[in-house]
């Protein structure tokens, strides 16, 4: 079969896999009574970057790690310079909660510490994927205790009716979009190795581009759709959380199931741009506290930039 239209198919299946598992999953989150912003951060967030960490692993053990590393950091700035700055210019996020700045802080200190492997070794090793699932854990952890301590104040959406059938139906789109995600993954892989060699270009740059912005779709489908209907604090939750469950629990994963090895020349622009980009976002929702049109366009143009740029250089 056409490497290209493994890639289709694998991509329409990770977009499929990855919807059903979002709307699934943040059904039954919201119908318990669970502020949005904590869905975006956790449920959707996992949801859509289990595409990612499919194709990241199943690129391990294909010994594609450029594909893997490059999926991880294309796909981080994707999220914040090409789907904030696409949903911000169709709606600006103008309302940013205090509470944000706990998921803030932490996705900086994650993304600061992406380039220690390459300082010390090289290699992310299985110690160092550990490290990150472990404080993928304590984040959820963190979220989770100051949920429930605020819950009290708060009651299940009245529009979500938490009946049986509805349970049932939602259980079942996140268990068709779980098992969808692997043969995904596989398929979107394959197709990527093959025009990698056939164009003769690294695999970093097949990550970064064709595998980072087919996982990101779901993100962009994800917080699109909430900015349309209103709802600002699930897809800046979405990219928040999406972001560090990249590189905790893709990276983390990936690492454990078997070490990375990167090289300032692949991997350094990207984390660098990937550090850069996590920066201005902190800072427009930090002092500006919100992102307009303006800001969006500049995020749009300069991710447009980055991919041309990496293109040529590939």
């Amino acid at each position: 079969m056409p490497d290209w239209i493994l890639i289709a198919i694998g991509l329409t299946a990770l977009i499929a896999s990855g919807e059903a598992l979002v709307r699934g999953a943040s059904w039954l989150a919201m119908a318990s009574g669970v502020r949005p912003m904590v869905v975006g951060a956790t449920v959707v967030a996992f949801g859509t970057s289990a595409p990612e960490l499919a194709a990241s692993i199943v690129a391990l053990f294909e010994d594609s790690g450029g594909i893997a590393t490059g999926t991880v950091f294309g796909s981080n700035i994707a999220n914040v310079a090409l789907i904030v700055g696409l949903v911000s210019i169709y709606r600006p996020i103008d309302h940013v909660p205090g509470s944000a700045r706990f998921e803030v802080r932490c996705l900086m200190a994650v993304t600061l510490l992406t380039p220690v492997p390459l300082l010390l070794s090289g290699t992310v090793t299985r110690l160092d994927g550990a490290l990150l699932l472990a404080f993928l854990i304590w984040f959820s952890r963190a979220l989770v205790r100051r949920e429930l301590r605020d819950r009290r104040q708060r009651e299940a959406d009245p529009e979500v009716r938490p009946t049986g059938k509805g349970v049932a139906a939602h259980t079942a789109l996140l268990t068709v979009g779980l098992a969808g995600l692997p043969f995904g993954a596989d398929w979107l892989v394959t197709g990527a190795r093959g025009l990698a060699q056939a164009a003769g270009l690294r695999d970093q740059v097949i990550g970064l581009t064709v595998v980072a912005l087919g996982t990101s779709l779901p993100e962009l489908a994800t917080s699109w759709s909430a900015a349309r209907r209103g709802h600002s604090e699930i897809a800046l939750g979405n990219i928040l959380g999406s972001n560090l469950f990249n590189i905790c629990m893709v990276l983390g994963a990936a690492a454990v199931a078997t070490p990375i090895h990167m090289t300032w020349q692949a991997e350094g622009p990207l984390i660098v741009v990937g550090i850069a980009v996590t920066i201005v976002l902190a800072i427009l929702l930090g002092l500006a506290r919100g992102i307009g049109r303006l800001a969006g366009t500049l995020l749009f143009a300069g991710y447009v930039a980055f991919m041309a740029w990496s293109v040529w250089r590939g």
